[in-house]
């Protein structure tokens, strides 16, 4: 039983580097009563959450979540995870952390900055394991935050470029749960948002991936624009850091493919694959860390699905997601409607019944639009095996896993 507490003390815990008896050693508390907090098996104390808080930087964030199921008076495990964080995000608590504490803040430099995106990385973690409609909230009140600070702080050339690249990064990462949630005119706007403040910081690598994730959005909801896709990579220069390349190469790869364009899919990949080759030992932003090798056979397979090549599709996928954890729902159902996908396009109706099945089990309880959005697009497509057996029992399956208390 995990509770909304436990879930984000958790991803808080592991971004700081801590174990659970590490952060218990440094608050003074016992272990148990850390890992019970975490686990869910019982409701921190006032105490405990504030100590917690403040051990991991929070800047309220547990506190807000403690406080909250305390007053709803409620048993933990009942406790409605998405009322939690619009509660969250309405109270302002990412908006409360340093970034000026009064109504005129003094001057801010880089230390200020740099607080502003170690929150923010901590607040990505949270993409992991919630969806879009749990985050944007939170995600958006950092946007706010720093539009407020920028307009009234009192900033040096340098400390306001490094401020409007802040306000790149987060507006990405708050567009990007609007995306998954499913609200594509607010994440249109915060991607724009994001690219213009990334051209006034001269964030070279922020541009190309505002404009990488806006493409990448179009494409996956049908609005396919293969100019946004090449314009972003484009942008790219010799200077923007290797994972940040094979990033938008990946996403541009998908535009490609849902476009019908094997041959830009493929060169995309190419130049995607050569880049994470190239960046092993550099550094690399927070944002652009986790594209590897392994993200790269991801895309392959799902581009060749969606282009109907199913001896080119399946195997990276399955080798894919046979590593894949369960933990990442959203992520792995998507992965896994491509394969059933492919499955199709192979006339593999017992393995795509099978995969859908899966993919549809894995989201029942995850707060993404996009991989219903996606399951439908699949069953369209298994469409004219509806009567087979394999696809009459996934429906009956679906309909009774539908008829479950959300």
């Amino acid at each position: 039983m995990t509770s909304e507490f436990g879930e984000v003390m958790k991803v808080l815990r592991e971004s700081a580097g801590l174990s659970l008896f590490g952060l218990a050693k440094r608050i003074t508390w016992s272990k148990a009563a850390v890992g019970h907090a975490e686990s869910g098996f019982r409701a921190p104390t006032p105490e405990l959450a504030r100590a917690i808080d403040g051990a991991l930087g929070a800047n309220g964030v547990l506190i807000a979540v403690a406080a909250t199921m305390r007053t709803r008076q409620r048993n933990v495990s009942d406790v409605d995870r998405r009322d939690l964080l619009r509660l969250l995000a309405s109270t302002g608590v990412a908006a409360a952390a340093e970034l000026g504490d009064s109504e005129v803040p003094g001057r801010l430099g880089g230390a200020d900055v740099a607080r502003a995106l170690e929150r923010t990385k901590r607040l990505r973690r949270l993409d992991d394991s919630l969806g879009g409609a749990d985050t944007y909230g939170l995600f958006l009140a950092e946007v706010r935050s720093t539009e407020a600070t920028l307009v009234s702080g009192s900033l040096s050339g340098s400390v306001r470029r490094q401020l409007l690249a802040a306000l790149a990064e987060q507006a990405q990462l708050a567009g990007w749960a609007a995306f998954d949630a499913g609200w594509s005119d607010k994440s249109t706007r915060l991607f724009a948002m994001s690219r213009q403040a990334a051209l006034e910081a001269g964030d070279l690598a922020l541009v190309a991936n505002a404009m990488a994730l806006d493409a990448y959005q179009r494409a996956f909801s049908g609005r396919v624009d293969v100019a946004l896709a090449r314009a972003s990579c484009a942008a790219l220069t010799d200077a923007v850091p290797g994972r940040v390349r094979a990033l938008v190469f990946d996403r541009a790869a998908w535009s490609h493919a849902v476009a019908g364009d094997a041959d830009e899919a493929e060169a995309a990949l190419a130049e995607a694959s050569a880049a994470v080759e190239s960046a092993v030992g550099s550094p690399e932003p927070d944002w652009a860390a986790w594209v590897d090798a392994h993200e790269i056979r991801i895309m392959t397979g799902r581009c060749w699905s969606v282009l109907g090549r199913p001896l080119r599709a399946v195997a990276p996928l399955e080798s894919a997601l046979s590593v894949f954890p369960d933990a990442y729902a959203r992520d792995k159902a998507l992965y896994l409607l491509a394969l059933a996908e492919a499955y199709l396009h192979g006339r593999e109706l017992e393995l795509a019944a099978q995969t859908i099945r899966q993919a549809h089990t894995l989201t029942k309880d995850v707060a993404s639009d996009r991989p219903r959005h996606r399951l439908n697009t699949t069953l369209a497509l298994a469409a004219p095996f509806a009567m087979v057996k394999p696809f009459k029992e996934l429906h009956e399956h679906i309909a009774g896993i539908s008829t479950i208390p959300r």
